[in-house]
């Protein structure tokens, strides 16, 4: 059996040949949701600023931004892949 190809280091190439590229272009696209979300590390200090002047308002209209782009960030990758994987193996 030693000059046989292994079924099991063909799994694991194909799963590093799909997960590394993902995995280094994941890191941008959460990086630009929260700045289209309007998250950066300036809005973090100027929303401190905002909270001691009394800009409740203003502040909990970026909090809520940022949570649903990082609720968006958690849940999108995570339905689409296992989407893709449902239909993968269902041919």
């Amino acid at each position: 059996r030693y000059g046989e190809p292994s079924l099991a280091g063909l799994f694991m190439g194909v799963n590093a040949m799909l997960c590394k590229p993902v995995g280094a272009f994941l890191p941008i696209v959460a990086a630009g949701s929260l700045a289209r979300a309007g998250y950066s590390e300036e809005t973090a200090r100027v929303t401190s600023a905002m909270e001691d002047i009394g800009e409740e308002a203003a502040v909990a209209d970026m909090e809520q931004k940022v949570r649903s782009a990082l609720f968006y960030l958690l849940v999108g990758p995570s339905l689409l892949f296992s989407t893709v994987q449902i239909l993968a193996w269902s041919r």
